[in-house]
């Protein structure tokens, strides 16, 4: 998977350089939105995780254009801004994924998986899986033919893990593609909501037997 890498500050990109090649990426590296763009309009690239601190343009003005010129490649922005209004702006921009500095790696890949994933596969408008069939346009779900019930956060979580499936999610990932917010350590929100799907998805007690799994410390995932 090749991935071009646009950060002005060389101690980032040695990060980024020595983490995602270690997982078999093929990196490619621009440290200004000028040399950044150069490049995505010679050479086709899975995704492009862009800075919004770049020396000419601000990185989501450098967004903006690469949408404005047609091209579709997923964009993971990068910003030590939290702000809200900073996200909103990269989102209108036209980028598929936010994260905000510092990070750790092992959430940057999985998000690279979510919005390379999203890039490649058509949303479908009904999803199948074991005993569950979902409508995504309807919100309507049925489990072993009977109809079940979501409540409107139930149901865009849902929605998220199908449409990702086999990717760990993060709880900072869901917070901000389900809450629309940043993760919060003191909330146990998702770990209610997960487990009221799981009840409402038939495994009300054993979590293993779930569709949803567990991964300890990191997030979820249906596999």
């Amino acid at each position: 998977m090749k991935i071009l890498t646009i950060d002005d500050d060389p101690t980032i990109q040695e990060l980024f350089l020595t983490g995602l090649c270690s997982e078999g990426f093929d990196i490619t590296q621009a440290y200004n939105a000028k040399d950044g763009l150069e490049l995505i309009e010679s050479q086709v690239f899975d995704c492009i995780i862009l800075d919004n601190m770049l020396p000419d343009i601000a990185g989501v003005s450098l967004c903006a254009m690469i949408r404005d010129k047609g091209i579709d490649t997923p964009i993971i922005a990068l910003s030590v801004q939290t702000a809200t209004d900073q996200k909103v702006a990269f989102f209108n921009a036209g980028a598929d994924d936010y994260m905000e500095k510092p990070f750790t790696f092992s959430e940057l890949i999985a998000r690279i998986h979510a919005v390379t994933r999203r890039g490649t596969t058509k949303t479908p408008d009904i999803i199948s899986y074991r005993t569950i069939t979902y409508d995504l346009h309807n919100d309507k779900l049925t489990v072993g033919g009977e109809t079940v019930y979501l409540t409107h956060r139930e149901a865009k979580l849902l929605e998220y893990l199908l449409l990702n499936r086999g990717t760990l999610l993060t709880r900072a990932m869901i917070y901000e593609h389900v809450w629309n917010m940043r993760a919060d350590p003191f909330s146990n929100s998702i770990e209610a909501h997960i487990l009221a799907l799981r009840r409402k998805l038939g495994s009300p007690r054993n979590a293993k037997d779930s569709i949803i799994k567990t991964v300890p410390g990191r997030g979820y995932m249906i596999d």
